[in-house]
């Protein structure tokens, strides 16, 4: 045998593997870019234009200029994905495709559920990467000036940017939180075609629970809907109420009122509490709080209206019953205030120092016993 040409045959075999290895490794990248492109949406123009308007109309909705619904879409539509398109269009147009797929009995409800979870899942940690969450910043003017928001301010955002993106977004006014306290505090549900239901709190932690029934997990109380399992294995708030737009425009105007108030500034915070009532008569916060306006007024009569409705509204408002008490002790009416300063601590014990204080210096002699009874009432100022 010809050890020459041995070489030679192991030289042609070397020479034909290298075109084969060279193919083989274009044939991995090329399918590499075909891969990533399945997951790249094109968008064009005019799907940008289009996106931008209906974020516009969402937040001049809310009340907003048009200065700020400008700002706020240039803001929003910077965000770009790793292609360097804008993100939320890919994420409309996602979605919209999926939703024709449905419509075509291309994909399931159950699929279309999943690609709407998904969607909102991103919206939401793309708010919380661009958007810190620091201070008391609320309206939307300053959350684009600052970059940072309260749980108002994020729950606008999710609002107008899932809405936008066609998901369907509303907001909750929340009083008893997922830890059991009691609290004025916003978040959103995101409601899903398999009829489902995700709860997502961008001011906490984030939250973003798992899809649920919602029906199956709370049930309707008064103006509130409460979840039944105590243990709460979900994560999600205790005790909320489901917001429309209106509901949401409140929540702004009682803040603005709130600020003005917390600024000695109670005939400036009336008016815009009064707005917050009337595009939302079941915000039982807003009425204790016109109330707490009316008091720096000198207003007891009011005050006391003010609280006795916020009461009616929300029958475990603490505070509510909290303050009213304190303003039977300014009109002498001190049978009634025992009665709601008990209340108040049955219904939150967090409140049992300020009240053993006032009792105290009220009554003469130490509370015992916090529990609401006939005893505590009857006896002599």
């Amino acid at each position: 045998m010809n050890v020459f040409a041995i070489d030679k045959g192991i030289g042609r075999l070397d020479a034909y593997r290298k075109p084969i290895v060279v193919a083989t490794v274009v044939a991995v990248i090329i399918g590499i870019f075909v891969g990533c492109g399945k997951d790249r949406v094109k968008v064009s123009g005019a799907e940008i234009e289009a996106l931008s308007k209906q974020i516009k109309d969402l937040v001049t909705g809310l009340e907003y200029s048009d200065k700020v619904a400008e700002d706020f879409v240039n803001m929003v539509i910077s965000w770009e994905d790793a292609q360097g398109q804008p993100v939320l269009v890919v994420w409309k147009k996602k979605v919209h495709e999926a939703k024709e797929d449905y419509k075509q009995g291309k994909m399931s409800k159950i699929q279309l559920a999943k690609v709407e979870e998904s969607i909102a899942r991103k919206v939401s940690r793309r708010i919380r990467k661009e958007i810190s969450r620091k201070g008391e910043v609320f309206d939307l003017a300053d959350v684009i000036k600052h970059k940072q928001a309260n749980c108002l301010g994020c729950s606008q955002l999710l609002y107008i940017l899932g809405n936008s993106t066609e998901l369907s977004v509303k907001t909750i006014g929340v009083t008893q939180k997922m830890d059991g306290t009691l609290s004025v505090h916003m978040a959103c549900i995101v409601g899903l075609t398999d009829g489902k239901t995700m709860m997502v709190d961008l001011a906490l932690g984030p939250i973003m629970s798992k899809p649920f029934k919602f029906e199956k997990e709370f049930r309707k109380v008064g103006n509130y809907w409460e979840l039944i399992d105590k243990d709460n294995p979900l994560g999600v708030h205790r005790r909320i109420q489901i917001l429309d737009k209106n509901g949401l425009i409140s929540y702004v105007y009682y803040n603005q009122g709130t600020t003005h108030l917390e600024l000695d500034q109670p005939s400036e915070a009336i008016p815009l509490l009064d707005k917050a009532i009337e595009l939302n008569p079941k915000f039982a916060k807003a009425y204790t709080n016109r109330g707490a306006a009316y008091a720096q007024l000198g207003q007891y009569t009011k005050t006391v209206s003010s609280h006795t409705k916020a009461i009616e509204l929300n029958p475990k408002y603490a505070e509510a019953y909290y303050k009213r008490g304190l303003t039977y002790v300014l009109l002498g009416k001190y049978k009634e205030a025992k009665k709601d300063l008990l209340t108040s601590v049955k219904l939150d014990p967090a409140l049992k120092a300020d009240v053993k204080k006032i009792y105290m210096k009220l009554f003469k002699f130490p509370l015992v016993d916090f529990k609401l009874d006939t005893s505590a009432g009857s006896r002599n100022k």
